[in-house]
């Protein structure tokens, strides 16, 4: 007797994580403009009406790539934030540290990322996502540097907008980064430079704070060269 072959049905949520799953892979191995809507139907094993029935475009597919990364990073932070056995210097150094644990594991596609960010068409999208992170990282934040206070060892009034400039600072120091990288500058050059500024950066996020001078010690020099190492432009 012949058995035919039992067809497996996706949920309707399975199949969008599986066709954001190839998206990621394909935008990080093959780059965003490379990879068609076609690739994505191809590799996924679906009809062309399937994938349009999620999204409306290749562009509208990155935005919930993105947006999924994004969630992925918060869920990552939340769990030193909300670990009860840490203190507050100690969380605000694995925050940062875990962090640049999670973009090291991803690095092809934020490269990639990047480099469609970065053109001038795509300031919008730039813009955005410079708010959803700012949105996202602001309480969790502000909740370690609220324990801080309390444990004296950070001295402020007003955790939120003190946490908002701190990233803000990130962000400028990530965008001089960022450009560097993708002008094709050597990497010797990059990393000189990045290592002056993350030593900046991490001084004004101490005064920022009100916390010791050298309390923070959040290694970004490390993980600048760390990044460079490991980049392909």
């Amino acid at each position: 007797m012949l058995h035919t072959p039992t067809r497996t049905t996706k949920t309707a949520e399975e199949r969008l994580q599986e066709i954001l799953d190839v998206a990621q892979n394909l935008f990080a191995q093959k780059g965003y403009d490379a990879t068609s809507v076609q690739d994505i139907i191809d590799a996924v094993g679906i009809a062309k009406g399937t994938f349009y029935h999620y999204f409306r475009s290749k562009s509208d597919l990155l935005d919930a790539v993105v947006d999924r990364m994004v969630e992925q990073g918060r869920a990552v932070i939340r769990t030193v934030v909300e670990d009860p056995r840490l203190d507050a210097l100690t969380k605000f150094r694995q925050v940062f540290f875990q962090a640049n644990s999670w973009k090291l594991q991803h690095q092809g596609f934020l490269m990639e990322l990047l480099r469609v960010m970065y053109r001038p068409e795509n300031a919008i999208l730039r813009d955005r996502l410079r708010s959803v992170s700012i949105e996202v990282m602001v309480p969790l934040l502000a909740s370690v540097v609220r324990q801080g206070v309390e444990e004296g060892v950070f001295d402020t009034e007003e955790p939120e907008e003190v946490v908002a400039i701190v990233l803000h600072i990130g962000q400028a120091l990530s965008d001089t980064t960022a450009k560097a990288l993708l002008s094709g500058e050597r990497h010797e050059e990059v990393a000189r430079r990045a290592s002056h500024t993350a030593r900046v950066y991490e001084q004004s996020i101490e005064r920022v704070l009100g916390a010791a001078p050298g309390s923070l010690d959040l290694r970004l020099q490390e993980m600048f060269e760390q990044w460079l190492k490991t980049s392909k432009v």
